[in-house]
């Protein structure tokens, strides 16, 4: 069972020499990166061997944000509610940023399973999500005026909500499974 919930973490606390020119050394579990094509290619490599399915879910996920930031950033120079519409406005122009780059091929990284199935991770999605969701929260929290440690509550467990899913995803094997299963 602890093999099953923690994985074969064998692995120490190691240092990690970033690929750049100038790679600065990290402590990091190595584990957590192990199969991660840290590959010097251009990110167009990765942008081209997406579907199109998938370069069609992106451009139309980055129109829709950036539209959506327009319309909100506006709103709020008509609007009395203008702190809600400038919440809403920056977690837009944050996603369509997102979005962007991952169409762009930047924010994504290629890890290798052990059946050599390779998987395409978007991080960017998961560092979008951690400065969005709690800014989409607030607003709804102080729409309806909610208690300071209310807030605080919803906000902190929707920051450990993403942080679980971002580390399930660049797991291997069935040990991912558990960090999903803290998303609920």
């Amino acid at each position: 069972v602890r093999e099953l919930i923690f994985g074969t973490m064998t692995t120490p606390m190691t240092s990690v020499v970033h690929p750049d020119p100038g790679g600065v050394q990290l402590p990091v579990a190595t584990h957590i990166l192990e199969g991660i094509n840290f590959s010097s290619d251009s990110p167009s490599t990765f942008q081209n061997e997406f579907t199109d399915p998938i370069k069609h879910f992106l451009l139309i996920g980055f129109l829709a944000l950036f539209v959506g930031a327009i319309v909100f950033m506006f709103m709020s120079f008509q609007r009395g509610q203008k702190v809600a519409d400038n919440i809403i406005f920056i977690a837009a122009i944050v996603s369509a940023g997102a979005y962007y780059m991952m169409m762009n091929g930047y924010g994504v990284v290629h890890k290798t399973e052990a059946d050599e199935t390779v998987v395409t991770i978007f991080w960017a999605r998961y560092v979008d999500r951690f400065f969005t969701t709690p800014l989409i929260l607030l607003n709804i929290a102080l729409l309806v005026r909610a208690e300071a440690g209310e807030i605080v509550m919803l906000v902190g467990n929707d920051v450990l909500m993403v942080l679980a899913g971002a580390i399930g995803s660049t797991q291997l094997g069935s040990s991912k499974w558990i960090w999903y299963f803290d998303l609920i």
